[in-house]
C-alpha cells in the first residue's frame, strides 16, 4: 500500500476543490488518509493480512507515528515500512511505534541503525526479527565483539551497508573461538571507514564460503586504495559488481602494478576525484590523470573479459581506449596468473561519465570490431576520435536520451554509440526505440509549426536536413512526472 499527497488522476482537481468547499481550513491530506486507511485495517483482519509493503510521504510519517504505529499493530505479514528518522536514531517519541513493530511484524525484510540506536541494535542478538535481509548501520558506536554476535544472529542477511562505523576495521574479520565469524554476504557497501584496509577483505575472502557468495563490493573513502585492486580483484572470485570513490593528493607510484584482471566483473564503479587542496594549486599535476592511465591500460590488456558497464569520472577516457593499446610493463598478479588474452575491448562496453559539476551521466558505447583477431592495433578495428562521443556532450537531442537502469543516482544518461565503420572511421548510432534522429544544430528549435522544414546548416553528416513530426493531434501529449506515481 502507498499514501501520496496527490494521487495523479483526472479527479484530483475536483476532490481538492470540493474539499476547500466543506472546510474553511486547508486539511493535510495524507494525514486524512493515513487515518482513514488505519481504520481500515483495523476493522478488517483479512485485508490488514495481506499487507507487505507500506509506503509512505516523508510528512505522513513524521507527523503521524501515532496512527502508523496502531496500522502496523495489525499488520502481521509487513515486510517493509516507511519509518520516521526518529526510529533509526533511538528517539523516544517512535517508542510505542517501535514496540508495536517488535511485538507483531516479525517478518521485517530491512532495518536501519543510526547513533544513538546501539542498545536497539544488540536486542537483535536475542533472536529478533530474524528475516532481516537488508541491514544499513551509521555512525554506531559499539565494540567489534558485538558486532560480530549481533551479525551472526541473523541466518538470512545478505546485504550489509556500513558508514562511519568507527569498530569496522581489519580487525572486525579477524579469526576468534570465542566469537562467530563474519558472515558470507553478497553485497557489502562500506563508507568513510578509513581503518579498513585490502588486508582485512583479503582475509575475509580467503575462505571459500564468503568469496563464493560475494557478488557486489562498495568501498567509498576506505583504506583500500587503487593500488590494492589487483589482489582484491584475484581473491573475490564471484565478484559481478565494483564500486571504488576515493579522493586523492598523490598519483600512483612509479613501479609498475598489476592489471586489473576479472573474468566475472559485470559494472566497474572507478571515481576517483582530486582532493580540495589540489583544486587550489593549479601548478600541480592532477593526480587522477595517472589513475585513469592505469585504468585505461587495463581496460586494453584484455583482463576484464567480461566487463560490460563502467562509471568514471574522465571524460577523456572513452577516446583514450579508441587508440592503438600500448603494452604496458605491468607486474605479475601472481606466479600462476594466466596467459594474457588478446589485448583491446573484447566486448561492447557502456561507459557513464559525468563531471565534478554534472548531474547527469553522460553515456557512450564501445563497440569492438567483429574481426576481433586483427586486434586493436588494426586500422579496421582502431576507428578514430569518437566525435559522437563530444556531440553527446554538447547534446544531440531529446531522441538520444534514454533511461538507463542501474545508475547510481537514478538519473538519465545521454546515449551515443561508438562503433567503426570498417575504413578507420566511425559511426553515431542512437539509443534503439528514439526514432529518426533531426540535426545536431535544429532539435532544440521548438518554434517552428508541425511538418515545417528545417535547415541545419553546418551538419552535411547528419543529412542536412530533417523533416519534424507531425503532432499526432490534441489530447495525445505525453504527460511529464505528474503521471509518475513513485516519485
Amino acid at each position: 500500500m502507498r499514501i501520496d499527497a496527490v494521487h495523479y488522476c483526472k479527479l484530483e482537481e475536483i476532490f481538492t476543490e470540493k474539499r476547500r468547499r466543506k472546510s474553511r481550513r486547508d486539511e493535510d491530506v495524507p494525514a486524512v488518509r493515513m487515518r482513514l486507511l488505519t481504520n481500515t485495517l483495523r476493522d478488517n483482519d483479512w485485508l490488514a493480512s495481506l499487507v507487505q509493503f507500506l509506503k509512505l510521504p516523508y510528512m505522513t510519517r513524521e507527523m503521524c507515528k501515532a496512527d502508523l504505529a496502531r496500522a502496523v499493530a495489525v499488520c502481521p505479514n509487513l515486510r517493509h515500512v516507511d519509518l520516521p528518522d526518529g526510529f533509526y536514531s533511538g528517539d523516544p517519541s517512535c517508542n510505542l511505534l517501535r514496540q508495536e513493530l517488535q511485538t507483531h511484524c516479525p517478518d521485517l525484510r530491512k532495518m536501519k541503525y543510526h547513533a544513538g540506536s546501539e542498545q536497539f541494535f544488540q536486542h537483535l542478538a536475542q533472536r529478533q526479527w530474524q528475516a532481516l535481509e537488508v541491514l544499513e548501520l551509521h555512525q554506531l558506536r559499539i565494540d567489534p565483539s558485538t558486532f560480530r554476535i549481533v551479525l551472526a544472529s541473523l541466518p538470512v542477511l545478505h546485504e550489509l551497508s556500513v558508514s562511519s562505523v568507527s569498530c569496522f576495521t581489519d580487525e572486525i574479520f579477524a579469526d576468534s573461538p570465542s566469537i562467530p565469524p563474519f558472515p558470507p554476504l553478497q553485497t557489502l557497501a562500506i563508507t568513510e571507514c578509513h581503518s579498513l584496509t585490502a588486508l582485512g577483505l583479503t582475509r575475509y575472502l580467503e575462505k571459500a564460503q564468503n568469496r563464493e557468495v560475494l557478488t557486489a563490493l562498495s568501498l567509498k573513502d576506505t583504506g583500500v586504495t587503487v593500488p590494492d585492486l589487483p589482489s582484491l580483484l584475484w581473491s573475490a572470485t564471484n565478484l559481478l559488481s565494483l564500486a571504488i570513490t576515493q579522493t586523492v593528493s598523490q598519483p600512483l607510484p612509479l613501479e609498475p602494478l598489476p592489471p586489473l584482471q576479472s573474468s566475472t566483473l559485470h559494472t566497474l564503479h572507478y571515481e576517483i576525484l582530486p582532493s580540495d587542496d589540489m583544486n587550489l594549486n593549479i601548478a600541480l599535476q592532477n593526480p587522477t590523470t595517472s589513475h585513469y592511465t592505469y585504468l585505461t591500460t587495463s581496460l586494453q590488456s584484455g583482463y576484464l573479459s567480461s566487463l560490460s558497464s563502467l562509471y568514471i569520472r574522465d571524460p577523456t577516457l572513452p577516446e583514450t581506449l579508441l587508440l592503438t593499446p600500448p603494452q604496458p610493463p605491468f607486474s605479475p598478479v601472481s606466479p600462476t596468473s594466466p596467459k594474457p588474452p588478446t589485448p583491446g575491448i573484447a566486448r561492447p562496453l557502456n561507459i557513464y561519465i559525468k563531471a565534478t559539476d554534472e548531474s547527469d551521466w553522460l553515456l557512450t558505447t564501445l563497440t569492438p570490431s567483429s574481426d576481433a583477431s586483427q586486434g586493436p592495433s588494426s586500422p579496421i578495428s582502431s576507428p578514430g576520435r569518437p566525435v559522437s562521443f563530444i556531440a553527446a556532450e554538447r547534446g544531440l537531442g531529446p531522441q538520444w536520451r534514454r533511461s538507463v537502469s542501474g545508475v547510481v543516482d537514478g538519473g538519465e544518461a545521454r546515449g551515443s554509440v561508438v562503433v567503426g565503420n570498417g575504413f578507420g572511421g566511425y559511426l553515431a548510432v542512437p539509443a534503439e526505440g528514439s526514432g529518426r534522429p533531426r540535426s545536431s544544430g535544429s532539435w532544440k528549435d521548438s518554434s517552428s509549426s508541425p511538418g515545417e522544414r528545417v535547415e541545419a546548416p553546418g551538419s552535411p553528416g547528419l543529412g542536412g536536413s530533417w523533416w519534424k513530426r507531425r503532432s499526432a493531434g490534441p489530447g495525445t501529449e505525453r504527460r511529464g512526472s505528474r503521471a509518475d506515481l513513485w516519485r
